[in-house]
């Protein structure tokens, strides 16, 4: 993940992994996820900011698609993408790429052991029926 370069992509700078103090160091976005102002906040956006927010969140992930190596997120939910406020409009940014894998990955571990990673309550009905 450090080598994708996207401007709605959340920029990984590093990780300490020394026991006990696990740390990811990552661009900071300072209005944090939007589950959180949607549901905690209660931020009410506007129709406008609504589409340019979805259609930031699609772009990012069409990138990831394309790369030369796609990389599918697996995980795509209101609370991995992080947002900030610039001039008069919500960036939104892609995060947390724990389940994250290649195309290639994802493709061989489905057709050998039908293994899925998911968040259960945001997974389509035919993914946890293995169809």
């Amino acid at each position: 993940m450090h080598s994708i370069s996207y401007h709605h992509i959340v920029t990984f700078y590093g990780a300490c992994t020394e026991v006990g103090k696990y740390a990811l160091v990552m661009e900071y976005m300072s209005l944090g996820s939007l589950y959180k102002l949607l549901h905690k906040d209660k931020l009410v956006l506007d129709w406008s900011e609504r589409l340019s927010i979805a259609l930031q969140a699609a772009n990012a992930i069409n990138h990831l698609h394309k790369l030369q190596q796609p990389i599918l997120h697996r995980d795509i939910k209101s609370l991995n993408f992080l947002l900030e406020r610039s001039y008069q409009e919500y960036i939104a940014k892609v995060c947390d790429f724990g389940l994250a894998q290649t195309r290639s990955e994802t493709t061989r571990q489905t057709k050998h052991n039908h293994m899925i990673a998911c968040t259960l309550q945001w997974t389509a009905p035919e993914i946890l029926r293995l169809k």
